[in-house]
């Protein structure tokens, strides 16, 4: 007998029954196809039962589609309009955390509507969850897009003690050794890499930045603190990141726009202010001057030295030097010498490359349609840079040893199809690409290196002078995070013996590329 034929009278509630299908919902938005008998199985009822409930299911919008013989059953197929979906607690909460990082901007153009995305799931969530969402979306901030994973049992803690103001503990390490901290935790901000958590340290009486991968430990106690006065969260760990965490600090007078300048320097790489006619103010930091000098430098724009007073100083040294190796006639020609490579030599003392015929290159072959490209950036100081080297010079290997730096500082410009789609993939010289790896980066089906025809189609340059922008058509670009591990690269200025020097993150910058792990990792 149908247990369920009195639906509408005393013996089943309209409760029952509305839970029961929404119960059905569930299941069949977690399978693709299932069969009568294993529905009713699950929800104890009768073949008929579901078929009633699959019924009431169509009413509400559902496109429940049933198949007849092997392999048919009961599948949810996609309607003209988006009806609700049910969601467990691990999925709802993995939800949230996906909704508060499209929000904090790591989609372009969907912040808004993770944003409302999110304001509608608080709304709906059961009480035991909706404190968890509530959790992160009131005690995270974010600066730059994009960011590495870390836990998230821990991301939740934190977000829990900003939520209850809590006061919290954790190992972490610093100075070598890793020592128990405590602290008052005031926001989480998510910056263009990593986690940090913004907190009041307790033994250090100060308000302190701390990395969220770097915690073990956390624990949260019962004991509960009165707000102080605080920073605003973002910007302050901005600026940590930036130039606090470093021996050397500096701030310049840039003569272009905040915008311009953004768009050439990431966000964790220095906190630009804007400062009115077409001017910005440029704080960053780095473990020596020069490297700092050097970066700003290569912005290509008109700046002036604001901070620290040696920084001026220098500036005038390095000025005299530079115009001093600019008139003193023409400059000796550097043999290789096989040696052991360190750290890129200063630009001031960057070795002079030779023809192909040996003589000194005094007016180094870039491709034009790169030549042009440095010009429209701004960059026309780069183009006196490009050092050529002779035409035995074919591989990395021997181009690193031509100019008297690292392989790992040569920058590879290679070109993938992944799912015939044209991808630039930059890669330092010591490492290979991983293609699993960019695969999965990309989400695509296959990913293979691209045809020489379609290098030259897509770029403008041949295999081997590839430079990683400054090309015919915008291509996507990935960078290898093992980039940023020089202060100097160089890559192809546009032709196979051609390169020109430019710290990573702004070679990264100006290819408009995102930052990702894609090297091949040793067994």
């Amino acid at each position: 007998m149908d247990t369920e034929a009195s639906d509408d009278g005393a013996g089943t509630t309209e409760r029952g029954t509305t839970e029961r299908v929404l119960t059905l919902l569930g299941l069949l938005q977690r399978r693709r196809v299932w069969t009568g008998p294993e529905l009713a199985d699950r929800l104890g009822v009768t073949t008929r039962t579901v078929r009633r409930d699959v019924g009431r299911l169509r009413v509400l919008g559902y496109p429940v589609r049933a198949g007849q013989g092997v392999g048919g059953g009961y599948q949810l197929g996609a309607g003209q309009e988006l009806p609700p979906l049910l969601l467990d607690d691990e999925e709802a909460i993995a939800t949230a955390v996906s909704l508060l990082v499209g929000a904090g901007g790591a989609v372009t153009g969907a912040g808004d509507a993770a944003l409302r995305a999110l304001t509608k799931l608080d709304q709906v969530l059961p009480v035991r969850l909706r404190h968890e969402v509530r959790a992160l979306s009131g005690s995270v901030e974010f600066f730059g897009g994009g960011r590495s994973p870390v836990d998230p049992d821990v991301l939740m803690k934190l977000a829990r003690a900003c939520r209850d103001e809590v006061e919290t503990g954790f190992d972490y390490p610093s100075g070598g050794e890793t020592r128990r901290r405590r602290c008052e935790p005031y926001r989480l901000v998510a910056s263009d890499r990593r986690w940090y958590l913004l907190a009041h340290d307790l033994d250090r009486d100060d308000w302190r930045t701390f990395r969220v991968d770097r915690m073990t430990e956390v624990a949260l106690r019962t004991w509960r603190f009165r707000p102080r006065p605080a920073p605003d969260a973002a910007a302050y760990v901005q600026e940590g990141v930036a130039s606090r965490v470093y021996a050397h600090r500096a701030r310049f007078l840039v003569h272009a726009s905040a915008d311009r300048v953004r768009e050439q320097i990431p966000a964790a790489a220095a906190v630009v202010e804007e400062r009115g006619d077409g001017r910005c103010e440029v704080l960053s930091g780095g473990a020596r001057l020069d490297t700092v000098l050097m970066h700003v430098l290569l912005l290509g724009h008109d700046f002036e030295v604001l901070d620290p007073p040696e920084l001026a100083e220098r500036c005038g040294a390095l000025a005299d030097r530079l115009r001093a190796a600019g008139t003193t006639g023409p400059p000796r020609v550097r043999k290789p010498v096989k040696r052991a490579r360190t750290a890129a030599p200063p630009a001031a003392s960057v070795p002079v490359m030779t023809n192909p015929d040996g003589t000194p290159d005094a007016a180094p072959a870039a491709h034009p349609r790169f030549v042009e490209a440095l010009r429209e950036l701004g960059l026309d100081d780069l183009t006196g840079q490009v050092r050529a080297f002779p035409d035995a010079t074919r591989t990395a290997a021997e181009a690193a040893a031509a100019i008297g730096c690292s392989l790992g500082e040569i920058v590879k410009s290679l070109i993938f199809e992944a799912d015939g789609v044209p991808v630039l993939v930059l890669m330092d010289g010591a490492s290979r690409v991983d293609v699993e790896r960019v695969r999965e980066e990309l989400g695509a089906g296959e990913v293979k290196r691209a045809r020489a025809d379609l290098v030259r189609e897509t770029t403008g340059y041949a295999i081997g002078g590839v430079p990683p922008f400054g090309h015919r058509t915008r291509t996507r670009v990935l960078a290898d995070r093992g980039l940023l591990d020089h202060d100097v690269v160089w890559a192809a200025a546009g032709t196979p013996h051609t390169v020109f020097p430019m710290d990573p993150k702004s070679v990264v910058s100006y290819a408009g590329g995102t930052l990702v792990d894609v090297r091949e990792r040793m067994a």
